[in-house]
């Protein structure tokens, strides 16, 4: 008759032999294993979130890189506004620098093929070569429409007096 060993025999079994050659209970073995896997998965999370911290770190690295560049751009530009002033028209430069800043400037204003005031002294001076007269009130009034650069208004005034003679008030 050949003895049928019971489940729970041959785990006793299992279980001498293990701690007979590892010092070490199955039960332990168990413990240590979940313990391991508990650390591996711990460790992971950790690389995930330290992965997490460096992409958050790179990305405000690149964002303060970028800050850092808009004020040197703005700077450069800002530099560049005190330095030098434009004509609106044809976008030619002009140094604010010079103690003849201004009259650079006022020259190219009656020089600028794009400026509208080359057209408005035309006009004015075809309407002083065909013998219209203006009042002293006319004449400041269309002053300061010129430099308030209300060029439609100045525009409408010199058409309307190129038909009408006015005095000269003197």
């Amino acid at each position: 008759m050949t003895d049928v060993l019971s489940p729970e025999q041959v785990a006793g079994i299992r279980d001498r032999s293990l701690h007979g050659h590892l010092g070490v209970s199955p039960t332990s073995i168990v413990a240590l294993c979940d313990t391991v896997d508990d650390l591996r998965k711990r460790l992971n999370n950790l690389r995930h979130e330290q992965n997490r911290w460096v992409e958050s770190d790179q990305a405000a690295m690149r964002r303060e890189k970028k800050a850092l560049q808009d004020v040197a751009d703005l700077s450069e530009r800002l530099r560049k506004v005190r330095e030098f002033t434009y004509c609106a028209y044809c976008n030619e430069r002009f140094r604010v620098d010079g103690a003849d800043a201004t009259g650079a400037v006022e020259r190219h204003i009656f020089s600028c093929e794009k400026h509208p005031i080359r057209h408005l002294a035309a006009a004015l001076r075809g309407l002083l070569d065909s013998g219209v007269g203006f009042d002293d009130e006319r004449i400041k009034y269309i002053t300061v429409q010129i430099h308030r650069e209300d060029w439609r208004v100045a525009r409408e005034l010199l058409a309307e007096m190129g038909g009408k003679r006015c005095h000269t008030g003197h």
